[in-house]
This record gives C-alpha cells, sequence and structure tokens, in this order.
C-alpha cells in the first residue's frame, strides 16, 4: 500500500530549506494507534497540483525522490509524532516545485472493513495547501 500527499509549495516561503524532520498531528485531537507495519517515508519535488494528484501514482513523481526514513512504526499517538530523517532533503520553493510526501507501508496486517482509515488533508490553518491520494501496490509498499 501506498500514500502520495502534495504540499504547496507556498507554504514553505520562498528560500531553500533543509528537511530535517517531519511531525504529524492526530486528526482532530484524537488519540489514535499507528498500524504496526514497516514504513518508507519518500520526499521529492513534484509537478503535481494541489487538488490535483493523479490515480497513477507514477505521474506525481518528481526526478529528485530521497528516502527520507525507512523502519517499523507501531505504537499509541496522543498528540503528535515525529519522524526524523536518516537523509534531510532539500528543497527549494521557489524552484516551481512542489514537495511530494510519498509513505509506502509493507508488512501491514489487513484490517477489517469497520477500522477507519484517517489522514491529514489539511494544514494546521484550516487551508487547503495539501491533497493526498492511497494507492494498492504490492512491491515494497511503492
Amino acid at each position: 500500500m501506498g500514500f502520495q500527499q502534495v504540499y504547496d509549495a507556498s507554504g514553505f516561503g520562498t528560500q531553500p530549506i533543509l528537511i530535517t524532520a517531519i511531525t504529524f498531528y492526530a486528526k482532530l485531537d484524537r488519540p489514535g494507534t499507528i498500524t504496526p507495519a514497516t514504513y518508507s517515508f519518500r520526499l521529492e519535488s513534484t509537478d503535481a497540483r494541489v487538488g490535483d494528484l493523479s490515480r497513477d501514482r507514477n505521474q506525481n513523481l518528481g526526478r529528485d525522490a530521497a528516502v527520507f526514513w525507512p523502519g517499523v512504526l507501531d505504537g499509541d499517538v496522543s498528540d503528535s509524532f515525529t519522524i526524523t530523517g536518516t537523509t534531510p532533503f532539500p528543497f527549494e520553493p521557489s524552484a516551481g516545485k512542489n514537495l511530494l510526501l510519498e509513505i509506502g507501508i509493507s508488512g501491514q496486517p489487513v484490517a477489517p472493513r469497520t477500522t477507519p482509515f484517517g489522514f491529514f488533508d489539511r494544514d494546521i490553518a484550516g487551508s487547503a495547501i495539501i491533497s493526498c491520494a492511497q494507492f494498492v501496490s504490492d512491491t515494497n509498499g511503492f
């Protein structure tokens, strides 16, 4: 299984930045649980636009894709959790491309249909500067 989320470059200012960590916040201030699995977080610059991710995940990919963090996640999440990258990612917002976060998921048990799948579709200010898509794959989560 895989997941892509695109972030509008305007949310990062105009100067180049080095992304060293990503923090995820509990949806609607409710605690949750991370389903145990192996996750691979990749970052890349993309031409994909917010609200216009292709259903063909390969159409959303950029040329500078880099594994940001691979590993096993599991456990409860109260308010937030942070992934500190093993490889920082340089991003230049003024280059005319957006930021794509791609999360590959493998080794995850099949969840019953009653299990909700939650993900973030708005930033903390509530503006629509990001959009997401979910994909099913059988090769290493991507």
